[in-house]
């Protein structure tokens, strides 16, 4: 099943870049406009996942302060879209988190196939088929160490996208901490990120690639959601 046909998924953007991805249900889009909008969603999460227990209160304030710090980051970093999943594992929360950013095409001057240019941007990973396009994907294990063996076993993933934008290449983190299946979250995080699509623009100077629809390799529209 992909990001797009799981049910409760919905589509979250960034109106300043007009980046969109479908997101699961659980997940939120953060703002990244100001700190007064990103606390704001990010205090809807915290209440949706949290009940409200005094004996909680501890937890839900450390969590909203580490949440904070997560999209203050992004902001300073000048992501063009960070979205986030509250998780409790086990009974803990973690931010599972997606950052987008902006990078320079690497290379433009050599005339080289995107596959090719795809794979020197994640010399450790692999280029791969996504509903968006080609795209480039990194991912390690991050397992707990025997100086701290409470801690969460975290997957980390790096994606490179082209993008419709000229010039421009997108890079995507994700992490996510889980006692899954590494093969079920590769392929949940696939789907996410091969919905990302970048709405068109009359004034943007196109590259050759990217997903906005008419370019190489992208998927047939812009994904469709109420």
């Amino acid at each position: 099943m992909t990001a797009a046909a799981a049910p409760g998924s919905r589509l979250a953007h960034s109106d300043g870049d007009r980046i969109s991805v479908i997101l699961p249900g659980e997940w939120a889009r953060i703002p990244l406009e100001g700190a007064e909008q990103a606390n704001a969603e990010i205090g809807r999460l915290i209440r949706e996942r949290f009940p409200r227990r005094d004996e909680l209160a501890t937890m839900r304030r450390e969590t909203r302060d580490m949440l904070r710090d997560i999209a203050r980051d992004a902001r300073e970093s000048d992501a063009a879209l960070l979205a986030m999943s509250l998780e409790l594992v086990p009974g803990v929360p973690f931010a599972a988190a997606i950052l987008v950013h902006y990078i320079d095409v690497p290379h433009p001057e050599l005339e080289l196939p995107l596959e090719v240019r795809l794979a020197s941007a994640v010399p450790h990973g692999e280029v791969l088929e996504l509903d968006s396009g080609l795209a480039g994907r990194e991912w390690e294990l991050s397992e707990p160490g025997p100086e701290n063996p409470d801690a969460l076993t975290t997957i980390r993933y790096h994606y490179v996208l082209p993008t419709p934008l000229a010039g421009r290449w997108a890079r995507v983190y994700a992490n996510v901490p889980t006692a899954a299946d590494t093969t079920l979250i590769t392929a949940l995080f696939d789907a996410i990120v091969g919905t990302i699509r970048w709405r068109p623009d009359d004034t943007d100077e196109l590259a050759e690639t990217g997903p906005m629809g008419s370019a190489p390799h992208s998927a047939p529209s812009q994904p469709h959601l109420a």
